[in-house]
């Protein structure tokens, strides 16, 4: 309630004027509340006031801002468009400049094919060197091809193609040197092969940081033929390392043998080609074939394998034409065994093959024994062989480069001998390949052996029943393409 400060009247709180005397003399705290909320909401209008006008500030300010960074975007991709188009335009100033240096890095791709080529077809004497064991010449010719393989692959990509020719040219020349005065003038081997492989990857790699860097189709054509030279090799490196398989071309060197009429030893047969085994089968190899080591004389794995029997020998001709992804030549069953000369598997000689090869595949050879007249260079025969087999190899060959047919072990033949007491069967017939009776009691064995005497004649032959063995006794191989 109110009072009226006139008359005293007693007035509800909302009474502005007095209902009696029509005052407005009040109760003066009540008016003081009404001035001071007046008051109160002046200062807030002021302060609302001030807040929109610092947010109207703030808007065309954040407007200002938003133009400018605009402005700054525009500027950006003007300068991002002239560092494209100066970027093009160095490019082909770069390219222009290139021309000669293209042109001599493109003559690289027949270069470097046609070395890695020729240094992986000088492989094939590679296998003469697992065979003799010769591991001196084997680091180093790793030593060499790590090196020249090197200076090769900095030449080339340098495109510095007659620096690259020249160290080349001195591989060759020194991995020649080094095989000759190694190996009693075979040329090069065991590690031409990786050399071969190593050119045509690093060759390969070069090409391939060419495309990446824009040198275009020359350069594909270069990967092309890198990848074919280095996949020729591949297989038989990867071969190397596994331990069921790829025997043959590691440890078995074939020899070709081209074909001829055989004129000697009262024959008059045409013989097709074929390869021999450049050695007799190693007891290494039997072993990796097998798992089996029968030999009697165990004092080093590249001694011959003996102590097999003629059966023997043909299953483990067939194994390890299993193993080398070659066609079986032999069927073998219980009581019998037949062959088909004409599948590409390993097989052993016929009578005539051997001689043939024997013979240095000529019908003109009038050498006593395989390769000379002299047994003391190609034979171990019971006057120089202390009676023991020897490892393969240690003597000479005969001209088609094959070692140890008159001596040091006897060697399984295909042929049935023609009676038992014969060790002899001469072909009268003039058939191509003649293969010897069809059937018989004994297999022959032909050579000579660590102990037979030298007087023994190339065409002298032994006989074995076909399941026994001895320990003078091997095996050699032949495979036809």
């Amino acid at each position: 309630m109110k009072t009226c400060q006139s008359c005293g009247r007693s007035l509800p709180d909302y009474a502005k004027f007095c209902s009696g005397c029509g005052s407005d003399n009040l109760d003066k705290s009540e008016i003081d509340k009404i001035k001071k909320r007046n008051s109160e909401l002046e200062r807030d209008a002021d302060s609302l006031t001030k807040r929109l006008k610092v947010a109207e500030d703030e808007k065309k300010s954040s407007e200002n801002e938003k133009w400018k960074l605009l402005a700054e975007k525009k500027t950006l991709e003007s300068e991002k468009k002239a560092l494209v188009a100066e970027k093009k335009a160095a490019l082909a100033n770069s390219r222009a400049a290139a021309g000669k240096s293209e042109l001599s890095r493109a003559m690289l791709v027949p270069f470097c094919v046609l070395m890695a080529m020729a240094f992986t077809g000088l492989a094939r004497a590679s296998d003469y060197f697992l065979v003799h064991n010769r591991t001196g010449v084997m680091v180093t010719f790793y030593a060499l091809t790590t090196a020249f393989s090197a200076l090769f692959f900095t030449f080339a990509v340098a495109g510095r193609l007659r620096a690259a020719a020249i160290v080349a040219a001195i591989g060759a020349g020194s991995f020649a040197a080094v095989a000759s005065a190694g190996m009693a003038g075979l040329t090069l081997g065991f590690a031409a092969k990786f050399l071969g492989i190593s050119l045509a990857l690093a060759a390969g790699a070069f090409a391939v940081s060419s495309v990446a860097r824009g040198k275009g189709v020359p350069m594909l054509l270069f990967i092309a033929l890198m990848i074919t030279v280095a996949l020729s090799e591949l297989p038989q490196l990867v071969k190397k390392f596994l331990p069921d398989g790829g025997f043959a071309e590691i440890l078995v060197e074939m020899v070709e043998v081209e074909g001829g009429r055989l004129t000697l030893f009262g024959y008059n047969n045409q013989i097709s080609t074929f390869s021999m085994s450049r050695t007799e089968v190693t007891q290494k190899l039997y072993k990796q074939v097998t798992g089996e080591n029968p030999s009697s004389q165990t004092e080093s794995e590249l001694l011959p394998v003996t102590d097999v029997s003629w059966l023997d020998a043909v299953k483990f001709c067939n194994l390890l034409s299993e193993k080398s992804g070659l066609e079986k030549c032999y069927e073998i069953g219980e009581n019998s065994v037949s062959v088909d000369m004409k599948k590409n598997g390993f097989r052993l000689p016929t009578k005539c093959e051997w001689l043939f090869a024997a013979t240095d595949g000529t019908s003109s050879s009038k050498f006593k024994y395989s390769g000379s007249d002299d047994f003391e260079k190609v034979a171990w025969l019971s006057e120089n062989s202390d009676i023991k087999t020897h490892e393969v190899g240690k003597k000479e060959g005969n001209a088609l480069g094959i070692f140890d047919m008159s001596g040091n072990v006897a060697e399984f033949v295909w042929d049935w001998a023609k009676d038992e007491k014969s060790t002899y069967y001469y072909s009268r017939q003039t058939l191509p390949d003649p293969t010897g009776p069809e059937s018989g009691k004994l297999r022959l064995c032909m050579g000579g052996t660590y102990g037979t005497p030298a007087s023994t004649t190339l065409d002298m032959g032994w006989t074995l029943a076909p399941e026994a063995s001895f320990n003078n006794t091997g095996i050699r191989l032949v495979r036809r393409k």
